[in-house]
């Protein structure tokens, strides 16, 4: 008598595997680890052109209440000229024109902390100082006696009485 177990076929349990890897399976392995590598890597694609300068990078903020209008368009600027510096390795000095209690020295700094700088800084309810930014600007030529720097001027749009004196330590330093 013929079983049920003897009337159906063997069926294989043994694993095979090919002798060698097919070459598309290859090929796509590379391309995917070459793709993780480049994404780890941080490739920059649409870097800013270097600005032709080697000199310092000056910007002229007014930073009062008639700016906000447009701030977020400013803060792009700054972080346009934050990636500059940073590129060409180029110092960066920052200058705003609402009077504050206390007013800063103008220091250099680095491309990244202009960055930083641009994510704190916020507009004031007061008028631009542009009397008060001359005389800093003046007492930075005086420390620095130098007129390359790259200047950069983020106007509010409102005129005063000391924009000819401010445009005259502008061009002092190097502006055009």
């Amino acid at each position: 008598p013929l079983s049920l177990h003897d009337a159906l076929p063997i069926l294989k349990t043994a694993e095979e595997t090919p002798d060698r890897t097919p070459w598309q399976l290859l090929l796509l392995r590379l391309l995917l680890a070459a793709f993780v590598i480049l994404g780890l890597a941080g490739p920059i694609l649409n870097a800013p052109a270097p600005t032709p300068g080697a000199g310092p990078i000056m910007l002229v903020i007014d930073d009062s209440w008639a700016a906000a209008a447009n701030w977020p368009a400013r803060r792009d600027v700054i972080y346009e000229a934050a990636a500059q510096a940073a590129q060409s390795d180029r110092e960066v000095y920052v200058l705003t024109t609402a009077p504050r209690r206390i007013e800063a020295e103008i220091t250099p700094i680095t491309g990244e902390e202009a960055r930083l700088v641009a994510d704190n800084l916020a507009t004031l309810p007061f008028s631009a100082d542009r009397e008060g930014a001359t005389a800093r600007l003046k007492a930075l030529g005086e420390r620095l006696s130098r007129d390359d720097f790259d200047i950069s001027w983020l106007s509010d749009g409102v005129a005063s009485l000391h924009d000819v004196s401010f445009m005259a330590a502008l061009k002092e330093l190097g502006a055009v």
